[in-house]
């Protein structure tokens, strides 16, 4: 049995069953707990015994002679004073059908006959705590409502105390907002006559003569606007002549009555300009004022006004003014206070205005440069967004299904060439995307330093590998002279450094016909890294010298420094066609190309910008020495570390992957992109390895795939119509009630921000496209957890590695295992320097030359026709 002594009893439970012995039973142990329990065998008695006792919870059977427990629940939940009651279902119905009915109807469980007392009470007890709970949430709230009711009292309060006090703060900021005096004047009158609640409220400007206007005005509406009136020239220019207080005329002409104050120009600003900050009437007909003065104000129809003057620097420039129309007011000593603050607050903003309106009129033009700047810019920018996503999604697609077709070992030899061009040229042509967008994000300022620890020495050799037949191929030399104190691990950005490399090099090689290119790398350590030890003097006067001299404290102390500071330098030597002293510099501005870059017809420009730019974010930069048809010389360096404690790891063969190993669950993965072409290829990838695949073309049908299908995992475009990636996953997130789906952000864009929005919308990792089919599938391993088949590395597909010396005999050795005709017709398409000729020819050699056709091919592309009929000439002229 349970222990119940910790049970909270609720005040009552209904229990309802038409077997007695069942009701007994649930009545006996409910009552034992402490539960007050009341009973009913039928559906009718049920109802009436809830609307005469009103239980705090329900046992309900289905089954029952009259109404069943469903349409017993129906009606509870149907009524307003009982729709609150949990019902707890007890029937010897155990379909999920019924179940689910049940649920249905109202009812918050569901037990099955026969029970166990003990799961009985349990439920019971944690539906009556969660009414409690309820209750007390409820109760809660409304003691928070009433404590939101009297903070808002206070709050008002507050407000009403403190708000002419906000109203100057106001005013007073937002003239310092700007230096417009029409902007200022328009809210300062509008605030000021909104915390005065005033009918009036005006800003009179004298001009050089004392005469003046008003420049601005809020009025309450049925009030003739003073502004308005004085735009009447013909009254403007009325003299002013009737008495020394003020003058104004009737015009029959004018439905309205048109007045104008000279009292002011002919006393050259009256009290004002003698000291008096402000004046305030209460009641213009007992401050004893002359009946014209009166009959002036009544034409402005005021019967109350403060007025404060506004002095620019030691000078009155104008008056501010709030007038009560409706009846008479008595002016508060705080709302003087506010009105002269603000006044004094005008006069700095005229002061400002006037001072600096020279400097106003060259800022507002900066401004408009900068802003046609700016969305130049800004325009680039989103260019370059649209450009990276239009030209790299179909891409995606092309790259991606030539990796597919390159694995088919049923096609020809001849379509796995044609394939390898696809592939070839849409890896240049992605090159071509990436610098654009590699410069567009160096000059926006989004390119950091990715430091890595890697093996110097097997970049340098790989970089040497990977350049050296094409060298060969032009007939140069290439060479790599490393020093002894080249450390071989370091830390630095490997990637940006591989690419400067190889960007130097190819030019170097490019633009050298004959003779050599040379890579010469050095090192040494940063001045100041060795450590200095202060000996004390009765050590070094000790009657030990020989220890002294003989111990190498900084050999000693040059193991405390953890990976200590190295400059390495890389100095590219050609004896190519050199660059002229008017080209230098141009050399690295985006765009620009030496008169040899363009007559070569190749590259974009940006190559050597794009270096220059990396090889200063690693502590460095370019310099160039070169001389006119002798060669160049490119020297850089960087600041790296020593890495002390390599981990790298020796390089492995990537293996294809096949198929899912077996025994494992079928994955199910949700394919989402508006591109049908990128959709096939992913499906056509994921459904052979054996993954179970689904596509949808916009976020709102991926919405409805993921709550109906339930994907193991989601492949997500970023850029979709209708919805796009980031509100779908962020809908995805906001849903989801369990375990949280792993979403795969697949996107074209190169931009920092943007991934840094993919990862905030919810998504668990990204690839770019376009990707390749072994990134992709080793994220949804790391994803998923997923295990794979790996097909046997075949030996034969690895390309024998040509040293320089042996180039010529392998290649000599390959041509002359070809048909003598063959050879014959090879030599002679050369000496017609038909490239066309020997292209057709070069697809003819069957596939196991691969070395004599990569090499006869960059031989054709670089117009090195001699180099071809040296090669053919001494193997086909016997036959001859």
């Amino acid at each position: 049995m349970l222990n119940y002594a910790n049970i909270t009893p609720a005040t009552q439970i209904l229990i309802v069953d038409d077997v007695l012995e069942n009701l007994e039973l649930l009545c006996h142990f409910l009552t034992e707990v402490g539960y007050e329990v009341i009973s009913a065998l039928d559906g009718e008695s049920a109802l009436k015994q809830v609307n005469h006792h009103h239980p705090e919870l329900i046992l309900l059977d289905v089954m029952m002679p009259g109404l069943t427990g469903y349409e017993v629940c129906q009606q509870l939940k149907a009524s307003p004073q009982t729709r609150d009651i949990p019902v707890i279902f007890l029937s010897a119905l155990a379909e999920i059908n019924d179940k689910v009915r049940g649920f249905e109807v109202g009812g918050v469980d569901y037990i099955t006959k026969p029970f166990e007392i003990e799961d009985v009470i349990i439920r019971v007890k944690n539906q009556l705590t969660i009414v409690q709970q309820q209750k007390q949430l409820q109760q809660q709230k409304t003691q928070l409502e009433q404590e939101i009711k009297e903070r808002r009292r206070v709050e008002l309060a507050l407000q009403d105390s403190i708000k002419r006090e906000k109203t100057s703060a106001r005013v007073i900021q937002r003239m310092r907002q700007t230096l417009n005096l029409n902007t200022i004047f328009n809210a300062t009158t509008a605030e000021l006559r909104k915390v005065l609640q005033c009918d009036r409220v005006v800003i009179y400007q004298f001009n050089p003569d004392w005469s003046g206007k008003f420049v601005a005005e809020s009025v309450e509406s049925g009030w003739i606007p003073l502004v308005k009136a004085q735009n009447y020239d013909l009254v403007m220019n009325q003299a002013a002549i009737s008495n020394s207080d003020c003058v104004f005329e009737r015009l029959t002409e004018i439905p309205e009555i048109i007045v104008q104050d000279t009292y002011l120009q002919e006393t050259q600003g009256g009290v004002y300009s003698r000291g008096v900050s402000y004046r305030c009437v209460e009641n213009i007909y007992k401050s004893h004022f002359s009946p014209c003065y009166i009959d002036l104000l009544e034409r402005f129809q005021a019967k109350s006004y403060l007025t404060v003057a506004i002095f620019c620097g030691n000078q009155l420039w104008g008056l501010l003014a709030a007038y009560q129309n409706t009846n008479f007011r008595k002016w508060e000593q705080t709302e003087m206070q506010m009105v002269v603050q603000i006044a004094s607050q005008l006069g700095v903003a005229v002061h400002q205005a006037q001072l600096f309106s020279k400097i106003k009129q060259q800022t507002e033009e900066l401004k408009i440069a900068k802003q046609s700047a700016e969305s130049a810019n800004a325009a680039k920018s989103e260019f370059l967004a649209n450009m990276s996503h239009e030209l790299r999604t179909p891409l995606n697609a092309i790259l991606g299904f030539a990796q597919i077709l390159k694995k088919d070992f049923s096609m020809s030899l001849e379509q796995r060439k044609h394939i390898e061009i696809i592939n070839r040229s849409g890896e240049h042509l992605l090159d071509l995307i990436n610098d654009v967008l590699e410069l567009s994000k160096i000059e926006a300022g989004k390119i950091t330093l990715m430091e890595t620890r890697f093996d110097l020495l097997m970049l340098l050799h790989n970089i040497k590998d990977m350049l050296h037949l094409k060298a060969e191929s032009k007939g140069l030399l290439f060479e790599l002279e490393i020093s002894p104190t080249v450390p071989q691990y370091i830390i630095a950005d490997e990637r940006k450094l591989r690419q400067v490399l190889a960007n130097l090099l190819g030019n170097a090689i490019k633009f050298t016909e004959k003779g050599r290119v040379q890579l010469c790398v050095s090192a040494e350590k940063k001045a100041g890294q060795e450590p200095s030890i202060e000996l004390h003097n009765s050590m070094v006067n000790s009657d030990y010298p020989e220890l002294c001299s003989q111990f190498n404290f900084s050999t000693v102390l040059e193991g405390l420094s953890k990976n200590p500071k190295i400059q390495i330098q890389f100095k590219i030597k050609d004896t190519g066609v050199g660059i002229s002293p008017e080209e230098l510099c141009l050399l690295f501005e985006a765009f620009s190309q030496t008169e040899a870059g363009r007559q070569s017809g190749q590259g974009t420009g940006l190559g050597l910008p794009i270096s220059r730019h990396f090889v200063q974010l690693m502590g460095g930069d370019i310099q160039v020495e070169s001389i006119r048809d002798q060669g160049s010389i490119f020297t850089f360096e960087i600041q790296a570390k020593i890495d002390t404690e390599p981990t790298i790891s020796s390089p492995h063969i990537q293996q294809q992957i096949i198929h899912l190993a077996p025994d494992q669950k079928p994955a199910r993965i949700l394919i989402v992109d508006d591109d049908s072409d990128n959709r096939s290829l992913l499906v056509k990838i994921l459904g052979k390895i054996g993954f179970d695949v689904q596509e949808a073309c916009d976020g709102q049908e991926a919405l409805a795939l993921w709550q109906s299908w339930q994907p193991d995992l989601i492949c997500l475009d970023m850029q979709l119509p209708i919805l796009d990636g980031f509100a779908t996953a962020r809908q995805i997130r906001s849903q989801e009630q369990q375990n949280a789906i792993p979403i795969l952000a697949i996107t074209a864009s190169v931009f920092e921000q943007d991934r840094h929005s993919i990862s905030v919308a919810g998504c668990n990792d990204w690839i770019s496209k376009p990707f390749k089919e072994e990134v992709l599938l080793e994220k949804i391993r790391e994803h998923l957890g997923v295990e794979y088949l790996y097909q046997e590395p075949y030996s034969n597909c690895i390309l024998p590695t040509m040293t320089t010396s042996s180039v010529s005999y392998t290649l000599k050795t390959q041509l002359a295992m070809l048909p003598p005709a063959f050879i014959q017709e090879l030599h002679y398409a050369a000496t017609q320097c038909s490239d066309d000729l020997v292209l057709k020819l070069i697809d003819q050699i069957p596939g196991d030359f691969l070395d004599l056709t990569q090499v006869i091919k960059e031989w054709v592309l670089n117009f090195r026709f001699d180099l071809i009929i040296d090669l053919t000439h001494p193997i086909q002229s016997p036959k001859q």
